[in-house]
């Protein structure tokens, strides 16, 4: 082949790799938990500054503080005592886009307020310690977060045009359930609260994730079924072959295209391998469900005789792979062993470890993705990761004192408001039905996770458009209230 042909193969194959790995660059475990995103320009840049934050909140012995990032938009607040309406940042790098067009905006316009948006410790550039390591991350837990934000508050009201002013907290994803519970804490501090795609109930094993996902799936216009039924014969005819002996299992990993050695060591390296499967078709569903009827296509057209082949080639794209990628258990672990600022994923799986759970697995026959990714999985690398004391009944432990804490499914909080949509993966773990006549629950048919923030849209349905309008109403008629 000549060297130009040659050059053009690798330019086609490394661009399908780029665009695959996006789903798979992080085949173990960690779903890209954060807010959707916005491009929008119609609106001034915020401004950035920081609040110095103590770095321990509950060591009174400690002085020692550090910079938390934090952005800010004045173009509403047009007199002393105008409304703060925050958005509490979650386990993702804070950015301006969000205090531009789009539900938050539309709360600040409409109630003249001051907009910030502020990053979370261990987060972004927001680093209370220089490292990662497990006595560093101890600092790092949702009660640290909260005492965060009641000093950002407090630094504001400080200043004379902001000591009478209201608060709100706005929140989506795990954010979404650090505003209510700030609420709950601090009802005198906090007005109001929004929370959107808020999961509140810790739970071990979360398999209504991908329950979800599967449900989507099935139901896509036309190609549902066939893609439902390719995932589902496909996982399991590999499961089966990756079961029948040392040699199926090396040929299934060969197969996918991870890396060699092909020595599979039981039950852990089976669930770092099939788990990318759920990951992968997770993120699509979660960040932006427009790429599954791509991934589904995608599939049903992969060449094969066998669902397997076909779901072989799928990833593959029926070529070999120039780049093959590490999904064996010891390559897991030694990413989460990374304690080093590089190590993105380390400071969210902490929190899943030791206050939340919410690991993804598929201890249900109600999804897809085979049946090979339980709570050992997370648990050993709960352990391998943060140290001995990660025991599975700490890990327990851990999650039943988050809900008791909380208050898990009905935390204790008045002039709230809570949002989810019916494909959002994390509404089982939300606020089922409105608490009270003042703590309000939206649910939007057809609504992906905190997709409520977007700008409004003649494309929104009409229950999008509900919740959107109706949930700013109350915030706007609690805000106003003596």
């Amino acid at each position: 082949m000549a060297s130009r042909e040659v050059f053009k193969l690798l330019v086609i194959v490394s661009l399908f790799w780029s665009v695959y790995s996006e789903e798979i660059d992080n085949p173990f475990g960690f779903y890209r938990h954060e807010a959707p995103r916005i491009s929008s320009t119609k609106s001034a840049l915020a401004t950035w500054d920081v609040y110095y934050a103590q770095v321990d909140n509950f060591n009174d012995k400690d002085n020692s503080t550090f910079a938390m990032r934090y952005n800010y938009n004045l173009q509403f607040c047009q007199q002393d005592g105008c409304p703060l309406v925050i958005y509490v940042g979650g386990d993702w790098e804070i950015n301006e886009r969000w205090l531009k067009p789009g539900q938050i905006y539309e709360i600040g316009r409409e109630n003249g307020a001051a907009m910030f948006y502020t990053e979370h410790r261990f987060y972004g550039k927001s680093m209370p310690t220089t490292d990662f390591t497990s006595e560093s991350l101890r600092l790092l837990h949702s009660s640290q977060a909260q005492e965060d934000l009641k000093g950002f508050i407090m630094m504001l009201k400080e200043f004379d045009r902001y000591k009478n002013s209201k608060v709100m907290l706005f929140g989506c994803s795990y954010a979404g359930g650090l505003v209510a519970w700030m609420k709950q804490k601090y009802p005198e501090l906090i007005q109001v609260t929004y929370s959107t795609g808020g999961p509140f109930y810790a739970k071990d094993s979360m398999f209504e994730y991908l329950q979800v996902i599967s449900r989507m799936i099935y139901n896509l216009p036309n190609i549902g079924k066939q893609c439902f039924d390719g995932l589902f014969y496909g996982i399991q005819q590999l499961e089966q072959e990756y079961d029948s002996g040392p040699e199926g299992a090396a040929s299934v990993i060969k197969k996918l295209g991870i890396c060699p050695p092909y020595d599979p060591k039981g039950d852990y390296d089976k669930a770092a391998v099939f788990q990318t499967f759920g990951v992968e078709f997770g993120n699509m569903g979660q960040e932006d469900s427009k790429k599954l009827p791509y991934a589904c296509n995608r599939l049903i057209n992969a060449k094969g005789e066998t669902y397997a082949e076909k779901l072989v080639n799928y990833r593959t794209n029926g070529t070999t792979p120039i780049f093959c990628y590490y999904t064996d258990y010891d390559s897991t672990a030694a990413r989460y062993a990374d304690t080093s600022l590089n190590g993105k994923q380390r400071p969210w799986f902490y929190q899943q470890c030791n206050e939340f759970g919410w690991f993804q697995t598929t201890e249900t026959n109600t999804q897809v993705f085979g049946k090979s990714v339980l709570p050992f999985f997370y648990h050993q690398l709960c352990r391998d990761a943060y140290g001995a004391a990660f025991t599975d009944e700490n890990i327990l432990l851990a999650q039943e004192n988050t809900n008791k804490v909380y208050g898990g499914y009905t935390p204790n909080v008045r002039k709230s408001v809570f949002v989810y949509g019916s494909i959002d993966p994390w509404a089982p773990m939300g606020v089922q039905e409105s608490l009270n006549d003042e703590a309000l629950t939206f649910y939007i048919q057809g609504g992906g996770h905190c997709w409520d923030m977007f700008p409004q849209s003649i494309e929104d349905s009409k229950s999008m458009t509900y919740a959107k309008v109706n949930s700013r109403a109350w915030v706007k008629k609690w805000l106003s209230e003596d």
